[in-house]
C-alpha cells in the first residue's frame, strides 16, 4: 500500500487512528472515497515518504461533490468525467 487516507467531520489535531479510513495503492481510489464521504476535511499521507499527497477541507470537498450527481452518490460511484477530473487533480498535487 502506498497511502493511508484519514477524514473525518470535524477536524481536530489530535484525531489520529480514529479517522483513518483505509490503505490505497491508488490515490485517486482514495480521493473517490473521501468525496463521497460526508466528511468536512480528509488528508492522504504517502508511506514511504511520510508526507501529505492532499491536505483538503470542506470547501475543496464541496467543489468536488460538485462533479458527482446524486444518483452516483447513492451507488457509491462517480462518473468517467469526474474521474478524468480527480484524475487531475491527483497528478497535479503529485508535481
Amino acid at each position: 500500500m502506498k497511502y493511508a487516507l484519514f477524514y473525518g467531520d470535524h477536524y481536530y489535531p489530535s484525531g489520529g487512528w480514529h479517522d483513518f479510513h483505509g490503505y490505497f495503492d491508488d490515490a485517486v481510489e482514495a480521493l473517490t472515497k473521501a468525496v463521497l464521504s460526508h466528511c468536512d476535511w480528509a488528508h492522504l499521507v504517502r508511506l514511504e515518504s511520510r508526507s501529505y499527497l492532499f491536505d483538503i477541507g470542506e470547501d475543496e470537498l464541496r467543489n468536488l461533490r460538485n462533479y458527482v450527481p446524486e444518483e452516483y452518490k447513492k451507488a457509491g460511484q462517480i462518473p468517467p468525467t469526474a474521474k478524468a477530473m480527480f484524475t487531475a487533480k491527483v497528478y497535479e498535487w503529485l508535481k
